[in-house]
């Protein structure tokens, strides 16, 4: 699977649900996120760490990117 570019897409791509429940959160954080088009840093170790059992082989660059992605739009 290709990694996304945008935060959104990848919360999209990983499904809310799956993406509330694999980091801890409610339903509602992640679709503000998603909102937002940004997740925290402070959740990026578990994104690495649960990507691989979603499809997703992410590393701290392609969060990275993502985030100066968000900002550079």
């Amino acid at each position: 699977m290709n990694t996304p570019t945008t935060f959104s897409d990848l919360i999209a791509a990983w499904g809310i649900g799956n993406l509330a429940r694999d980091l801890g959160l409610k339903y509602v954080t992640v679709q503000a996120m998603r909102r937002r088009n940004s997740i925290a840093p402070r959740y990026w170790p578990g994104l690495i760490e649960f990507g691989p059992d979603n499809g997703f082989d992410l590393t701290a660059d392609d969060l990275m990117a993502m985030a100066a992605e968000k900002v550079a739009a």
